[in-house]
């Protein structure tokens, strides 16, 4: 175990996918640079932010992928699809899985 509450990662995890759909990076028209997100974050979270990144990129569930040109480009694959994650991870918390 890491030490971190699994709250506090999960809420901005969710608040990342939150804010890449209110802000229209939707792939493949439109996505972010990877040191943009992280600056959505306090210098404090920094790290958290890039582990979060990651992991979105690894979920084969997450609806965020990085852009056919640029591994940095990130956008969330599907407005839908990452509606219904979003849905997803308010309806089944981490801390519920112990």
């Amino acid at each position: 175990m890491d030490g971190r509450n699994p709250r506090e990662k999960w809420e901005l995890k969710l608040d990342l996918v939150e804010h890449l759909v209110e802000l229209g990076y939707i792939l493949p028209e439109d996505s972010v640079d990877r040191s943009t997100i992280e600056g959505w974050f306090s210098d404090s979270e920094q790290e958290l932010a890039e582990e979060i990144v990651n992991d979105l990129l690894e979920n084969p569930d997450a609806p965020v992928a990085t852009t056919d040109t640029s591994a940095n480009g990130i956008g969330i694959t599907d407005y839908e699809a990452a509606n219904e994650f979003k849905d997803s991870l308010w309806e089944n918390p981490p801390w519920f899985e112990q």
